[in-house]
């Protein structure tokens, strides 16, 4: 009972050593068999628990720290060299954040750990890892063995398939995201409220999403007070960056040219050139890219999990998980096959305009190669087709500000504009 009630009390020196465990101990010899094999069925039962604690707690990146502790009998050590790692980068953002903190209260609670779940879930289900929650704000990471990529001076590029599939699982597993948010009941649930409804009218869940690729620091960060499990490099702060400029180009995914590099050739045919940047951070010019997505043409849906309870449904989605990581170890499955096959990106990929792309991809190539007047008409006719494309007034409003006259100094690139 006593463990019930306080479990960290089992933790404390000062606990009375005639309660709880203790008492098996000392006096194992009074007690029946049964209850001595119940005993350590609790404690092991007990320890499971710290472990998975410790897991949700760290999540990837603490790994290293709790090997390094468990090995270390003679004191608590949390600080630990870190150690250098290659992963796919995921910063998303939920937007206008601040206002619907202030419009639901405590409620937000709920409102951001739903879509936690449903961020964190499909990550996981697409073989990612979750590192850090930061309010709105959630990093997330694909591991890539150092045997499957090559360093370049341009950025790592992919040496197996292994890396080319942890790329194309990485996208796809964005891409569902965006899906999710805007088809789950019990997410598009929280537009209907009539709190929001009343100050914030025709409010609908948006997000920003950044994805890029490169080496990082895996690590502990902090003091023995309190750490931090997590990733530091310039790549990291990319993806961030990345996000950030979602709001500029109006579009809810923006993934950098090392990622699209690294993509299969299938997943490459998603994806549309938006901009090449030189962005704070990086020496390098970045290559944009988006995936055109109507997401007003999916269909509102109830989540299967949602009324599972959740110890079950992490057990469900983990032997799946299992089995969706063995199925591609050994080609059963394919990202191909994952993205043709998938419901939700079909729905979002009809009835894109082929007109608008052709004229938008003549426009954009004049831009690049310094023939503005050309890329200024071509993007005129573009937006007759698709008014609403951001990328196309953005790269129009750029131009507009010099007058159409390409700057002398220009290299087929421009400097990010935010963050």
């Amino acid at each position: 009972n006593k463990l019930s009630q306080d479990p960290m009390w089992f933790c404390l020196a000062t606990a009375d050593d005639n309660l709880g465990i203790y008492s098996s101990i000392r006096r194992q010899n009074e007690r029946e068999s049964k209850e001595q094999k119940y005993e350590m069925q609790y404690l092991e039962a007990f320890i499971v628990r710290i472990a998975k604690l410790l897991a949700v707690e760290f999540g990837a990146a603490g790994s290293q720290i709790v090997v390094s502790n468990l090995n270390n009998y003679d004191f608590l050590n949390p600080i630990v060299p870190g150690m250098k790692v290659c992963a796919v980068f995921g910063f998303c953002v939920i937007n206008s954040f601040a206002e619907t903190t202030e419009v639901l209260q405590t409620k937000v609670i709920i409102y951001l750990n739903q879509i936690a779940e449903t961020i964190h879930s499909t990550v996981d289900k697409y073989l990612g890892a979750t590192n850090k929650n930061i309010g709105e704000a959630f990093l997330l990471l694909w591991k890539i063995g150092d045997g499957d990529i090559e360093y370049t001076p341009s950025g790592p590029v992919s040496k197996s398939r292994i890396a080319i599939t942890i790329a194309d699982l990485a996208l796809l597993a964005y891409l569902k995201i965006i899906a999710k948010i805007n088809k789950l009941k019990h997410i598009l649930s929280f537009n209907e409220m009539d709190e929001i409804k009343a100050k914030l009218p025709n409010y609908r869940l948006k997000m920003g999403f950044g994805l890029h690729v490169g080496w990082s620091i895996e690590g502990a960060i902090g003091s023995i007070h309190k750490i931090d499990a997590s990733y530091l490099s310039p790549n990291v702060n990319i993806a961030s960056r990345l996000e950030a400029a979602t709001k500029q180009y109006g579009v809810p995914l923006l993934i950098s040219g090392q990622v699209y590099e690294m993509l299969s050739h299938y997943a490459k045919k998603y994806c549309r050139e938006i901009d090449v940047v030189t962005a704070k951070g990086s020496v390098l010019s970045l290559k944009l890219y988006k995936v055109d997505l109507n997401t007003q043409a999916l269909r509102c849906k109830e989540c299967k999990y949602e009324k599972v309870e959740s110890g079950q449904k992490k057990e469900i989605r983990l032997k799946k998980r299992k089995a969706f990581q063995e199925d591609l170890l050994k080609e059963r499955k394919s990202s191909k096959m994952l993205y043709a096959s998938d419901k939700d990106l079909g729905l979002m990929r009809a009835g894109i305009n082929q007109g608008f792309m052709m004229q938008y991809e003549e426009g954009y190539k004049s831009y690049i190669s310094g023939d503005w007047p050309h890329a200024v008409d071509c993007f005129k006719k573009a937006l007759v087709l698709n008014p609403s494309d951001g990328p196309t007034l953005t790269l129009s409003q750029y131009m507009e500000v010099h007058n159409s006259v390409v700057p002398s100094s220009w290299q087929g690139y421009r400097m990010l504009t935010e963050k």
